[in-house]
């Protein structure tokens, strides 16, 4: 490989990893709202489903409809892992970080080594590819997030 050839792989190898740890910080962001965003539900509407029951002159809808609310967010919880899914995204990302850590710091006697870019674009795709084996199991298995939970 030639020096330019080698410069040029070692940009396109960081761009990866760069548009790699964005996507999973972005995925973290979203699970982990969906699950602060469930299991606040599951929190308020227990609680207003005890105080609505104490109100005599409300409609029976109106008691009922805090524990639908508790029922339907506490089954999407369950049945999607967002926390899951966010710890595990969250987990990648940071694996990420650091394997393109690893390679910007200048290592040993030769730090433009080639070995070095291969070892950095391996550990990206070890990291990716157990990510899409995790995730091609669960779906396999039939889980609609993608994850089986392990039984215990």
């Amino acid at each position: 490989m030639t020096n330019q050839s080698e410069g040029k792989a070692h940009e396109l190898a960081l761009e990866r990893c760069t548009d790699l740890i964005t996507w999973y910080e972005n995925q973290k962001r979203i699970q982990k709202i969906l699950d602060n965003v469930l299991q606040t539900s599951v929190i308020l509407a227990a609680g207003f489903t005890a105080f609505a029951a104490a109100v005599d002159s409300w409609p029976k809808w109106a008691i009922v409809l805090p524990a639908v609310i508790t029922t339907v967010a506490t089954g999407l919880s369950t049945n999607f892992r967002f926390r899951s899914k966010y710890v595990n995204f969250a987990s990648a990302g940071e694996r990420l970080k650091w394997a393109k850590l690893r390679f910007e710091i200048p290592s040993g006697s030769a730090p433009d080594d080639p070995k070095n870019l291969e070892a950095f674009v391996n550990s990206m795709e070890a990291i990716v590819s157990a990510e899409l084996a995790d995730w091609r199991k669960g779906l396999l298995a039939g889980d609609i997030a993608g994850k089986k939970a392990d039984a215990p």
